[in-house]
């Protein structure tokens, strides 16, 4: 929630992606977070951060697991991304099992993850507009990702009936960097900066 935002979502998304790294050693995995951690929270103490002040707020929903050039690209036209899709729990996601058995524990986890249906899908990308204020969303159309690829449509149509801010769609892979071209994607979002500041300066 801070504001500046004080690290980029380049340096946080791989902990999304660290969660299936198979790591034996949890006690190294966990002093790398506590530093991460400590530095961020220097940051906010300090007013530092990779973007300028009262920045249009974005909620970004293509955390892209080898690309960092999309998230780099997107603030670098001055958009702050307090979230990504993955990155923060829904307080439904945030529940305590009430099973001991593994296999009843992992249906919990499921039943309320992102990927439990379309309707989930939807309601949890509605949940992080809601919880970080944000001024406008860019969903993925991932090419190579079928069941990813159903919902941002519905997602924008939602967002923008029941929030009112606008929504913008782009298409890419979530694996594969030859599939699209980032320069490409970069006028479109540009656009959809000028819009953003356009409209919370009005």
């Amino acid at each position: 929630q801070a504001d500046p935002q004080p690290v980029s979502q380049t340096t946080v998304i791989p902990l999304l992606f660290l969660n299936g790294v198979p790591f034996r050693d949890f006690g190294e995995r966990h002093e790398m977070l506590r530093l991460l951690i400590e530095e961020v929270k220097q940051r906010v103490d300090e007013g530092r951060g990779v973007l300028e002040k009262g920045a249009p707020r974005i909620y970004c929903g293509l955390p892209i697991a080898v690309d960092p050039g999309i998230i780099r690209m997107i603030e670098g036209t001055g958009l702050a991304i307090p979230v990504c899709c993955s990155l923060w729990l829904t307080p439904w996601q945030r529940i305590s099992s009430p099973f001991k058995e593994f296999g009843d524990r992992i249906g919990v986890g499921i039943y309320t993850s992102i990927s439990h249906s379309c309707e989930a899908h939807i309601a949890t990308n509605l949940e992080y507009c809601k919880a970080f204020n944000v001024d406008g969303v860019v969903l993925l159309y991932p090419f190579s990702c079928r069941p990813w690829a159903i919902t941002p449509l519905m997602s924008k149509k939602r967002i923008q009936e029941e929030l009112g801010i606008p929504v913008l769609v782009l298409e890419a892979d979530a694996y594969d960097t030859r599939a699209y071209s980032v320069g490409q994607l970069g006028t479109r979002i540009e656009t959809f900066a000028e819009v953003l500041r356009a409209a919370k300066m009005g």
